[in-house]
């Protein structure tokens, strides 16, 4: 595989990462009627993979590329695994935010190596359309790292009231 095709492939790694956390987070925000303010920023995020996912879209498109449907479809069955592997739970509200927070850093991660890989291939705008992905990304893994914490006590005290 030549570098060039390595990056288109990773572009779609990105494609269906966001469509995938779309997807999720749309069935999480749900969940989270008794917390408005994170229900609310959960659908802002959520309206902003859509937003990266048609980005990436153009980008691919303009290389002369198409979006991977295999790519988008494995990531919409782990987004699918994931929500159902959590929602089994009784504790599914903070078992929610942990899914959020992890995958959040993991885009990161994701973000940061396709930022390298388009510097090094001269592609600037996909490098800074990466590195935005980042500082919005990490502004998310902030704000749970706020709310993680108190959601995880409010829980106790509610569901445990008694012990």
């Amino acid at each position: 595989m030549t570098k060039i095709e390595m990056f288109h492939s990773w572009l779609n790694d990105a494609y269906a990462m966001e469509m995938t956390k779309n997807d999720l987070l749309k069935r999480y925000a749900k969940d989270f009627e008794d917390y408005p303010d994170i229900k609310m920023n959960i659908e802002k995020v959520s309206s902003k993979a859509v937003e990266k996912a048609d980005r990436l879209k153009s980008i691919i498109e303009n290389m002369g590329e198409k979006v991977s449907m295999m790519k988008s479809f494995t990531g919409k069955l782990t987004g699918m695994w994931q929500s159902a592997t959590s929602e089994l739970t009784h504790d599914q509200i903070v078992k929610h935010l942990l899914v959020m927070y992890s995958g959040a850093n993991l885009g990161i991660a994701s973000y940061l190596s396709l930022a390298a890989a388009a510097k090094e291939l001269g592609r600037d705008e996909v490098a800074n359309f990466a590195n935005d992905s980042i500082t919005e990304t990490r502004e998310f893994v902030q704000w749970l790292e706020d709310r993680i914490p108190e959601v995880t006590i409010e829980f106790l005290q509610k569901e445990h009231t008694n012990q």
